[in-house]
């Protein structure tokens, strides 16, 4: 998860790559937002892996739909690690979670 800001697609590939190397990724799970959550869904897709988007649903849940989706993304899909971008608005709040399910998580 990442901020909508930053635009250099080459940083969160990067970043990807270098995960890659040291623990294989076999499936990515994003928030479908614009910027990193999308450069890494495209990223994954080109390598032919699983992609899912967990959206928000911000007419149910309205401002708590980003929290809603986080809880989703590692209750329903139970992610071997989190990766969150500085800057990322909900991004303490999935690291948080991911903490407290005892999973991984990388803050770049």
């Amino acid at each position: 998860m990442g901020p909508r800001t930053i635009k250099g697609r080459h940083v969160v590939l990067g970043l990807l790559e270098r995960v890659n190397r040291h623990k294989s990724i076999a499936a990515l799970v994003h928030g479908g937002t614009p910027g990193p959550e999308l450069f890494a869904a495209q990223w994954a897709a080109e390598k032919g892996l699983r992609v899912a988007c967990c959206a928000a649903d911000w007419v149910t849940h309205q401002e708590l739909g980003a929290v809603e989706r986080n809880r989703r993304m590692i209750e329903h899909y139970q992610p071997d690690g989190v990766i969150v971008f500085s800057g990322a608005v909900f991004g303490e709040d999935l690291a948080a979670r991911a903490g407290a399910a005892k999973i991984p998580v990388m803050k770049v």
